[in-house]
């Protein structure tokens, strides 16, 4: 019966380690569409911009 709860707690404290993981890979993809948008509209916005 221990087992049990123990096997539960590694699972998921797992299942929380990859959600974490899944979070930050999520952030990272979505902050470097921004990036590529700024990249991409701020020479319509400011033509004189340097790039």
């Amino acid at each position: 019966m221990n087992q049990n709860k123990d096997i539960q707690q590694l699972l998921s404290e797992w299942e929380e380690a990859i959600g974490y993981q899944l979070s930050q890979d999520k952030q990272s993809i979505y902050m470097e569409g921004v990036k590529d948008g700024i990249r991409l509209i701020l020479p319509v916005i400011q033509p004189t911009a340097i790039r």
